[in-house]
């Protein structure tokens, strides 16, 4: 695939371009599905960046309807045996070992009641391991 391709799937209602933007350092990587249905875009970030601290409130839904196994939506509803919840448990853990040390965390779950689990912490190693036995011990 080049740097800017238009992409377009039955009758054109929206059609885009895509084309990296130039001002960026780092690697930016553009790829399209055979059928052109879906695009994945992907970057790193620059290396020794400065950025701003950030507080992130994660509110889990707990409740019955995340036990249902997670299907992929295809001709196929392909299962792996894992939850709704389980997903949600990796993304959980995935935003919170990106976290740095400046960054605050806080989680809520709720089913028929909201319980905060922990209030903003900040995502030290000893934070980032409160946080990780909070979302391992979701049900």
């Amino acid at each position: 695939m080049d740097d800017s391709q238009a992409f377009s799937h039955g009758p054109v209602t929206h059609e885009f371009t895509l084309s990296p933007m130039e001002t960026f350092s780092s690697d930016i990587i553009l790829s399209a599905t055979q059928d052109n249905e879906f695009v994945h875009i992907s970057m790193q970030p620059l290396q020794n960046e400065i950025r701003s601290p950030c507080d992130i409130c994660c509110v889990v839904d707990t409740s019955g309807s995340m036990s249902p196994a997670a299907e992929i939506e295809n001709d196929k509803n392909e299962h792996y045996g894992l939850s709704q919840l389980d997903l949600v448990k990796h993304a959980l853990k995935t935003i919170i070992n990106s976290l740095q040390d400046q960054d605050r965390l806080s989680l809520i779950s709720f089913s028929d009641k909201a319980t905060i689990l922990f209030k903003l912490t900040a995502m030290n190693e000893a934070g980032k391991t409160k946080a990780l036995d909070k979302v391992e011990k979701l049900r």
